[in-house]
């Protein structure tokens, strides 16, 4: 049994592959011995060395002030590039919802309705199932107005 894959016009499987990737998965990172999910190309002093020359950091007081005045926009850039490059998460983006972020109320124990981000578990069915068996034991009562 082979593994095939079709990539930009290639037919890729594992008979043929002799470039020694194990990686067919394409939306998974490569299989590294040594426990890596993924390599930069510039070493981070060539990095460091342009950050500093891009924004005319000449002394230690200068960098600080750099790094506290950015911190928000360089925390937010180092996850994006950490998840584009481990290609672990195909989308980056939050997703899109109408409305505001509201709690979503339940109309009773038997609605199964799922909303955004419900997650469900095995905890939360068995509870769910024993209030729906008990809202199940209370009968309803009607006033009859004359």
């Amino acid at each position: 049994m082979y593994v095939n894959l079709f990539l930009d016009g290639i037919y890729m499987s594992w008979k043929n592959s002799f470039s020694g990737s194990n990686n067919i998965h394409l939306d998974h990172p490569p299989l590294m011995n040594d426990g890596r999910n993924f390599l930069t190309i510039h070493p981070d002093n060539q990095l460091n060395q342009e950050i500093l020359v891009e924004n005319k950091i000449m002394s230690n007081n200068d960098y600080r002030t750099y790094l506290t005045n950015n911190s928000e926009k360089i925390i937010t850039n180092n996850q994006l590039e950490s998840c584009s490059m481990s290609k672990c998460f195909r989308d980056f983006k939050k997703p899109e919802h109408n409305g505001q972020n509201q709690p979503y109320f339940f109309a009773s124990a038997f609605d199964n309705t799922t909303p955004y981000g419900y997650v469900a578990s095995d905890m939360k069915s068995i509870y769910l199932s024993r209030e729906q068996l008990q809202s199940r034991k209370v009968a309803p009562t009607l006033k009859i107005d004359n």
